[in-house]
């Protein structure tokens, strides 16, 4: 395994123990008797270890690989009070909104200097997992779950993932945002888990609560989130960009609904045409077939103008669909810090107005196309 290089005792956790080695990091949490890879890092030896005491981060000084921060070491810390217990959660440090800034000059700065790589946004939240295989319960359950609670004790988001396959400390990071509306779409898959749709509007800074479920594990921790201290926003900017948000997402909840029953009359009506086309008797099935192929044209036609072509070759004229303009809009929204400016409503005029265009041709179709159709063939046995 290569040749022992460098050791630290944890100061706060004397039984914690980190050793560098030659092919990485190894660390025991009973005072050396037994050790653990810690992964996620390449192989690379680990000369020097040292702790930033305020963070209560671990950082690694490499050979050819620079120095490595492993951030928050306050979870295996704790990890000596959660022996026997199959879930545990930890506090997490506090999560601040930040807001990105282009630097002046080189527009992709990147292409003409070294930069490191930033930890991920949001929240670094952490969980300990310790599951008995032969847990004949657990091997029944396929997600963790995860409920975020905001000050007043709102359920504000859900969020499951798949279990890890891996005992020992695991590491998520969430967003800071709250529940969102599913877009639409002409070919979404049935969600396999009861995840909330992701990328609502960003969380007001306060204290929130994380109920982890594991079947009937259950254990919690809190985050407490602060804006930019660069740009910190009043209550009044809060409470504008949340109504703002929520009347964004009503309008967008009406359409991803519109798009979902124009996306279910498509599916009834392919597997209605593999059935026709299997009846041999094509004189007594003339009418529906003819009918069948103008509603497939119809539905088409509006999936045509809300989305595009698809799988584009060679030369093609895209129209001005309700996602193109819609997505002139997107471009603004998602920088909104605040109160919405005159630019975003400008362009949400734009927005909106294409989202109750489609809205109305869609609910024309429905009136004037699909429901004439439904009723026309009303008999037909498991067609609707």
């Amino acid at each position: 395994m290569g040749h022992c290089l460098s050791v630290l005792q944890d100061p706060a956790a004397p039984s914690l123990v980190y050793l560098g080695t030659e092919t990485g990091l190894f660390v025991s949490a009973n005072g050396g008797k037994n050790w653990q890879r810690w992964s996620g890092l390449p192989v690379m030896p680990v000369q020097d270890l040292a702790i930033q005491e305020r963070e209560g981060d671990l950082v690694l000084g490499t050979f050819g690989r620079s120095a490595w921060i492993l951030d928050d070491l306050r979870p295996l810390r704790e990890a000596a009070t959660a022996k026997g217990r199959v879930l545990t959660a930890f506090d997490a440090p506090d999560a601040y909104h930040w807001i990105y800034a282009e630097s002046d000059g080189i527009r992709f700065q990147g292409h003409a200097m070294f930069q490191g790589e930033n930890r991920d946004g949001g929240a670094r939240l952490s969980y300990m997992l310790q599951r008995d295989t032969a847990d004949k319960e657990l091997k029944k359950v396929k997600w963790l779950r995860v409920d975020i609670y905001d000050p007043n004790g709102t359920r504000i988001r859900r969020i499951e993932t798949k279990i890890p396959t891996e005992n020992g400390l695991q590491r998520w990071n969430w967003n800071l945002r709250s529940a969102g509306t599913e877009r639409p779409s002409m070919s979404r898959s049935k969600r396999e888990n009861a995840s909330d749709p992701g990328y609502g509007p960003e969380v007001t800074p306060g204290r929130y609560l994380l109920v982890y479920e594991l079947g009937s594990h259950r254990d919690s921790a809190y985050v407490t989130v602060h804006d930019d201290p660069r740009a910190t926003r009043s209550d009044a900017d809060w409470a504008a960009q949340h109504a703002f948000s929520a009347e964004v997402n009503a309008h967008m909840a009406q359409l991803d609904s519109a798009v979902s029953r124009l996306r279910e009359a498509k599916v009834r009506l392919e597997l209605l045409e593999k059935f026709v086309a299997a009846n041999d008797d094509t004189a007594r099935t003339k009418e529906l077939r003819a009918d069948l192929k103008a509603q497939l044209k119809s539905i088409e036609d509006r999936r045509m103008a809300l989305f595009g072509k698809e799988d584009v070759k060679g030369y093609f004229e895209q129209p001005e669909t309700w996602e193109w303009k819609y997505g002139q809009f997107a471009n603004h929204y998602w920088g909104l810090r605040g109160a919405p400016t005159a630019n975003v409503l400008n362009a949400w005029k734009s927005g909106r107005a294409a989202t109750d265009r489609e809205l109305e041709a869609l609910a024309k179709w429905q009136a004037e196309v699909w429901v004439p159709f439904t009723q026309k063939y009303a008999n037909l046995p498991g067609a609707w």
